[in-house]
């Protein structure tokens, strides 16, 4: 491991240990047992543990987990994406088949050819994931009884195909594909000891802005649903309070980006988002790989540059695929080319870029690979962090050689550019992030990021 790697992953160790156990109590009775949040309060107890499959990225899975009602011989769910339909086509999603509907092609075809008279029509069915799509998809069904296949155009005629509600797993699917659902923030978070229904535990965190700064404001509501598919959240319980300075997601972009992505702060924006964030990070390592052979710098840190054009080649495709599959289109990057004029110019863009910004998205990804909820994201958060920390330490070693090229005058500038690029980034991560993007994204709380910084600053200004 090399010494920044050590160092990043010390800061992301301590800062995390720095904000546990910080927040005040308040409201509701102290006395119950169970896992405590942020040092507040103790969320309910419940002795059950099940998956929280997301209406994001898996639903497919949570149609798999429903069960068939008597009489049904099988459910094919489909899903139209209005977003993207062009020439009067619309792409007809195929989601999945409960049961047996078909023993042969010329039944799926009809199945197929019922599901496309649903296409044209803009009413009906049910939103997937709408609590955070830009535009959710459609979702609908096609049920099949005694050879007969009919459209399902709402969850209100789902229900009855698949009541009642059997297990565990059941009642979160049908919880969340009717958007809401068991969150996993501690081990155990439902119950079916009740013969009635199923207990979900939902816990949030909003943002408060009061006189004095703002909180970070954690709720819990359990969710019951019952076993003939109602669903009714009970009242909402405040378990704690934190203050809280706000968090951002940083990289590296080239000195012209010409693309700034617009969103509404659900998770599929966010991810379109990432996926311009890795373009561009695409174009500043292209960019840089020529100016520095232009410059005569050392082959080593050339050829590091191009195999971090390679990864983030890699990074934007994933990220581009994560966005597309919750619904979101990235806007493409786009930047200008641009020649350094001295190497001064290139070291001041290096220590804002590099040093700060890219070093503390590399934070950032690193804490995302840990506490991601959605499980696909986080799997590919693991290795883009990886790498991410190693374009940081190529960032640091450029700034090394790029020292003993300048006079101590450059130097002082270059220094001064890291401290002003700290200062801005502080104002950056003054936004919490949504309960969504906390849950899914795995995003620092403002707590956390305010640590990250701070550890940011010592390795970036003492190194």
């Amino acid at each position: 491991m090399s010494p920044l790697s050590k160092a990043l992953a010390a800061i992301l160790v301590s800062s995390l240990a720095a904000c546990s156990g910080t927040v005040s109590t308040v409201g509701g009775s102290g006395g119950d047992a169970g896992t405590t949040t942020d040092g507040g309060l103790p969320v309910t107890p419940l002795p059950e543990r099940v998956e929280c499959l997301s209406p994001y990225s898996q639903m497919s899975a949570l149609y798999a987990a429903l069960t068939l009602a008597p009489g049904v011989d099988g459910i094919t769910f489909y899903a139209i994406d209005r977003a993207i339909g062009a020439d009067g086509g619309l792409p007809l999603l195929s989601r999945g088949v409960l049961g047996a509907p078909c023993t042969n092609a010329t039944c799926e075809a009809a199945i197929e050819d019922v599901a496309r008279t649903f296409a044209p029509q803009t009413s009906g069915g049910w939103h997937e994931g709408a609590g955070g799509m830009i535009q959710p998809l459609q979702g609908f069904a096609v049920v099949t009884k005694a050879g007969v296949h009919s459209l399902v155009r709402s969850l209100a005629e789902l229900l009855p195909l698949i009541a009642p509600i059997s297990s565990l797993k059941e009642a979160q699917a049908w919880a969340t594909i009717n958007d809401h659902g068991a969150t996993c923030e501690s081990g155990a978070n439902a119950s079916e000891s009740n013969a009635a229904y199923f207990e979900l535990r939902a816990v949030s965190t909003t943002c408060e802005t009061k006189t004095g700064g703002a909180v970070d404001v954690t709720t819990e509501t359990i969710i019951r649903v019952y076993r003939d598919g109602r669903i009714e959240p009970q009242a909402s319980r405040e378990l704690s309070r934190t203050p809280t300075q706000g968090c951002a997601v940083a990289g590296r972009n080239p000195a012209q980006l010409e693309t700034r992505p617009s969103g509404d702060g659900s998770f599929p924006a966010y991810l379109a988002e990432m996926a311009h964030l890795e373009g561009a990070a695409v174009f500043a390592f292209a960019e840089l790989s020529g100016e520095l052979e232009r410059f005569g710098a050392p082959a080593s840190l050339v050829e590091r540059a191009r195999l971090a054009h390679a990864d983030e080649v890699r990074h934007a495709a994933i990220m581009a695929a994560h966005a597309e599959g919750a619904g979101a289109l990235p806007v493409a990057a786009q930047a200008s080319p641009h020649a350094y004029g001295s190497l001064l110019e290139l070291a001041l863009h290096n220590a804002e870029e590099g040093c700060v910004r890219e070093t503390y998205g590399a934070l950032v990804a690193l804490h995302q690979a840990e506490r991601a909820g959605d499980a696909a994201l986080r799997a590919d958060l693991t290795s883009i962090a990886l790498d991410e920390v190693g374009h940081a330490e190529w960032s640091k070693d450029l700034d090394a050689w790029l020292a003993t090229q300048l006079d101590d005058a450059a130097r002082v500038q270059v220094r001064a550019a890291k401290v002003q690029a700290l200062a801005t980034l502080e104002t950056q991560i003054a936004e919490e992030p949504s309960p969504e993007l906390a849950h899914l994204a795995g995003l620092p709380t403002a707590a956390v990021a305010s640590q990250l910084l701070r550890g940011l600053r010592s390795v970036v200004l003492d190194a």
